[in-house]
């Protein structure tokens, strides 16, 4: 196999990477935001955001 090198390392592209902090900031900022809303306490609406993404995700995957 000519043109080929077996040497060389084959590294896929890699993904979008997601900012750890921006995504905490998002997650807290809407978790807020719903707390606000739906008078409801951080705690709950922490709850109530797991569950939205966890519907999303189960969603996304059927």
């Amino acid at each position: 196999m000519k043109g080929i090198n077996p040497r060389a390392r084959f590294e896929p592209e890699e993904p979008d990477r997601i900012d750890v902090d921006e995504a905490r900031l998002r997650w807290n900022e809407e978790t807020r935001r719903i707390a606000r809303e739906q008078r409801v306490s951080i705690p709950d609406a922490e709850q109530i955001l797991f569950d939205r993404w966890r519907e999303f995700q189960r969603v996304l995957h059927t």
